[in-house]
């Protein structure tokens, strides 16, 4: 009969209890409340975004100086370009009809007028009292105006007015703008102190529609000086005031 009761511990003094035994490495057998990891099972569908933005788009500001409203010369109406009104735009129909002229309008000593001007196919000319010739059929030059063919506007990327003063004293007097349906625009027009020759006006062609602005109008000392300040640098000169033509 083998009798355990009385039989001696396991070498070691182990006790063959297993419900306070520790496991191997420490792993605790317990299961009894214990979580895995710590997953959460919630299901609950996430928070809605936020609505888009619903407020329209500022519109975009077409030609004009940044931060300044575009401002349109309406049928008939008269406006004067200055300080407060530096720019005008016209709108497609006054851009594409009729005929576009500027006139020098002064009691004595009227300057004469030319223009420089860049076409859409890269050409750039000076049109003026002494120019040879005209490969630009658009645009007429006489000694008080200039005035251009607004049917062929898309050929025109841009134009400044140069006025070319008499030696003599002037008084001030006036640029006048005027297009087919009646619209008048004025700007003050006078003799530089610093020389016989200004740029009074550009006029930009912006997506079809022109865009006139008043320049500073400081005195410059030639058409060719006057033309080379606004960047037109492919103009052929015989001389400071005669243009050789136009450049291919």
């Amino acid at each position: 009969m083998l009798d355990l009761a009385g039989a001696p511990a396991p070498p070691g003094g182990g006790s063959l209890d297993l419900a306070s035994a520790p496991a191997p490495g420490g792993v605790s057998l317990d299961l009894g409340g214990g979580e895995i990891g710590s997953v959460s099972l919630d299901l609950a569908p996430p928070p809605p975004l936020p609505p888009p933005d619903s407020r329209p788009a500022p519109p975009a500001r077409r030609a004009g100086r940044p931060g300044r409203p575009v401002v349109r010369l309406g049928a008939g109406r008269r406006l004067q370009l200055g300080p407060k009104t530096p720019a005008v735009t016209l709108d497609r129909l006054q851009s594409a009809v009729g005929l576009l002229t500027v006139e020098a309008m002064c009691a004595a000593a009227t300057p004469a007028l030319g223009c420089a001007y860049d076409l859409a196919d890269g050409r750039s000319a000076f049109l003026g009292s002494g120019t040879t010739a005209s490969r630009t059929p658009f645009l007429a030059v006489r000694r008080r105006s200039v005035s251009a063919d607004l049917r062929q506007v898309r050929q025109l990327v841009r134009l400044v007015v140069v006025a070319v003063f008499p030696p003599a004293a002037a008084p001030p007097g006036l640029l006048v703008v005027s297009t087919w349906d009646g619209s008048r625009l004025e700007l003050p027009l006078g003799k530089p102190a610093g020389g016989r020759v200004t740029v009074p006006l550009s006029i930009h062609n912006v997506g079809g529609e022109l865009v006139l602005r008043a320049e500073a109008g400081e005195g410059l000392s030639s058409p060719r000086a006057a033309a080379e300040a606004f960047g037109f640098h492919r103009i052929g000169w015989l001389d400071d005031f005669t243009c050789a033509g136009g450049v291919a």
